[in-house]
């Protein structure tokens, strides 16, 4: 009982290898917050060593173009548990642009780690817009509203399906796929019934755009109950979704 869709396999994006230290960051996640100019830095920080690891962070945000143009900079002394950790820095400041549709402000994280004996170095990146989306009523009507102001999406749906390859854009075909949406009027695009692939949400980041993921669902008309794939299926493409 497989889903109806098209089978394109195989790899769908950049790859990167990447060695690391025995203490090394792991992931950068920027989360907004509904005070716009301030968002929380969350490391998840691994410790391969097998003992607790002291040491230093430097945290610093700067313009993504201009990495000279620091707007927020911290320096802090932790401790890394032999299980690992995960820290949050809060960052908030007067001195960030925001993100909106005709002023993509975009920044970089930057955090960098030195043990407390200097034998264990690492550095990691991660690029994102101080910005937040929210649902606001007015006489009983909910609204959209981003960064405060009220926004009404206009746009349309995209399969993810590309030429030549059938399973990803090239940068250039997003940026064609973003500038014809805005000429178009569109300001925002549905990935419909798919994940968003990295390179179009970057794309759109930088272009005052935004996108939208639609998870989608299989066997939705009369399905077999006794069958499994189906739903094994979706759920394992809504987790890769949310990831």
């Amino acid at each position: 009982d497989v889903p109806a869709l098209h089978g394109f396999g195989g790899i769908t994006g950049g790859v990167t290898l990447r060695a690391v230290e025995s203490v090394h960051i792991d992931d950068i996640y920027v989360k907004n917050k509904p005070s716009i100019k301030e968002v929380d830095l969350i490391l998840t920080v691994n410790n391969l060593t097998g003992e607790k690891t002291d040491g230093e962070f430097n945290v610093t945000v700067h313009s993504w173009k201009e990495p000279g143009a620091v707007i927020w900079d911290k320096t802090s002394k932790r401790g890394i548990e032999s299980t690992g950790n995960e820290i949050t820095f809060t960052v908030k400041t007067s001195r960030a642009e925001i993100w909106d549709l005709d002023t993509p402000n975009l920044y970089v994280a930057k955090v960098s780690f030195v043990s407390a004996d200097g034998s264990i170095t690492d550095t990691a990146s991660e690029r994102f817009g101080f910005r937040w989306f929210d649902i606001g009523e007015k006489n009983g009507d909910q609204r959209l509203y981003l960064n405060g102001r009220r926004i009404v999406l206009r746009g349309g749906m995209s399969w993810c399906f590309w030429p030549v390859n059938g399973v990803f854009a090239t940068r250039e075909m997003a940026e064609k796929d973003v500038v014809i949406a805005k000429k178009l009027g569109m300001n925002y695009i549905n990935f419909h019934r798919a994940i968003g692939q990295r390179t179009m949400i970057e794309v759109s980041d930088e272009n005052g755009f935004l996108t939208y993921e639609e998870s989608g669902g299989y066997s939705s008309v009369f399905p077999d109950q006794t069958q499994t794939l189906w739903r094994e299926w979706r759920r394992e493409k809504l987790f890769r979704m949310v990831q």
